[in-house]
């Protein structure tokens, strides 16, 4: 059996492609794109868009756009710098042929403190041995601060060695 509202739900959801909804803003990043796409309306006609590959909240996402407006607002960002790899908000005013957008470029989210700070002490070495089926001789650990960082750097850091002729002349 066929659910009833399967329709309201498929249009709601979208999967991949993003849907704006009046006041919907949404910040993501382009990946790579523009790429030719149609399609046909509920009306049967063919739409003629262009599709980005984007990134929301860490996940990938597509951006179809048959919007004239939104288009051209898109080809002038791209005009001053490549919309390939920049971070944009995006924001849907109003329905229908009514709707106006409004795009900006934004800096990229910035990281929490957490993930500025996690730190991995593997060295080339320990990672080519690890990768040979033998553990890292030093544990990894996080920090939660740059003063923790530079201790625990002091802390590992390697001292120089004597040479050998040096050694020698202390016997």
């Amino acid at each position: 059996m066929v659910h009833k509202d399967w329709k309201s739900k498929a249009r709601e959801s979208g999967g991949n492609y993003l849907k704006f909804k009046d006041g919907q803003e949404i910040t993501m990043r382009v990946v790579e794109g523009p790429r030719e796409h149609s399609f046909e309306n509920d009306a049967g006609k063919k739409i003629e868009s262009l599709e980005w590959d984007v990134e929301v909240d860490g996940e990938s996402k597509v951006l179809g756009v048959s919007s004239r407006r939104l288009l051209q607002m898109l080809a002038d960002e791209d005009d001053e710098e490549p919309l390939e790899g920049g971070w944009f908000r995006i924001k849907a005013i109003g329905n229908g042929f009514d709707r106006q957008w409004r795009v900006r470029r934004v800096a990229p989210p910035k990281e929490t403190d957490q993930d500025r700070f996690k730190v991995e002490y593997e060295r080339d070495e320990r990672s080519e041995s690890h990768k040979a089926g033998k553990k890292p001789s030093k544990p990894v650990k996080e920090v939660s601060s740059i003063d923790e960082l530079e201790e625990e750097a002091e802390k590992r850091a390697r001292k120089p060695r004597k040479k050998k002729s040096e050694d020698s002349e202390e016997d």
